[in-house]
């Protein structure tokens, strides 16, 4: 369950290039979904639905 508010494609967006940036490959972010879930709850808490 990826528990989490749509993401705007901006934010998306904005996600991936900071995982790209700290060494993450979108293979990496398609293997694993959460990755890229956390981070976008992590640039915008208010995604996460409690």
């Amino acid at each position: 369950m990826m528990d989490i508010r749509s993401p705007k494609k901006s934010e998306i967006n904005q996600a991936v290039e900071s995982l790209q940036a700290k060494g993450k490959s979108l293979q990496d972010m398609v293997d694993d979904p959460y990755v890229l879930r956390d981070e976008l709850v992590r640039l915008n808490p208010k995604l996460e639905i409690e």
